[in-house]
């Protein structure tokens, strides 16, 4: 990618919500093209970025497409944190998509690369999200395995909400 510095840059990356509007710059490509031609300009969109406008439009399978791209994209770029970054996507994707087992499998991937980098919060917070997923599941050994897990994690950090979450879990896989 070669990108040219007496160009403007617009950029879609990190979080992609519903008021930066993407869909709309996009609706009238004529017009796009026209005005890219009278006045050049350069457009990034970051792929995870991208998955979530899929996401929000609630076009899962091009989200799925796009987050697989990417996710090959960070497994060769050997990065931990990216990896970890759009997995976490792919979960809320499966979430919104009513695809559990998808969104477990994802979490358990991010887990290992958050875990990595020492991402404790965001450890705290895969492993209560995958106790609720055990629980969707109905696999309440590993419902109370993780959200045990979760608790442990958040207590550490002094994590008050997600401990609680947490403990919500753990008991609905008990009873």
């Amino acid at each position: 990618i070669t990108l040219h510095s007496d160009r403007p840059i617009l950029a879609f990356a990190r979080r992609m919500t519903g008021y930066k509007r993407l869909d709309l710059l996009f609706s009238n490509l004529d017009r796009l093209r026209a005005l890219a031609r009278d006045h050049p300009f350069q457009i990034v969109i970051a792929l995870n970025a991208l998955a979530e406008q899929y996401r929000n439009q609630h076009e899962y399978d091009k989200g799925f497409a796009t987050l697989a791209e990417a996710l090959a994209a960070a497994q060769q770029m050997h990065s931990p944190a990216r990896i970890a970054s759009v997995r976490v996507t792919e979960y809320r994707l499966a979430i919104d998509a009513g695809q559990t087992k998808r969104a477990q499998e994802a979490l358990l991937g991010a887990l290992g690369a958050l875990r990595k980098i020492g991402a404790k919060g965001m450890v705290a917070t895969a492993l209560v999200n995958l106790s609720d997923c055990y629980l969707k599941l109905h696999d309440y050994d590993n419902a109370a395995a993780f959200g045990a897990q979760a608790y442990e994690a958040a207590n550490q950090l002094n994590d008050l909400w997600t401990m609680a979450i947490a403990r919500v879990n753990m008991g609905q896989a008990y009873i």
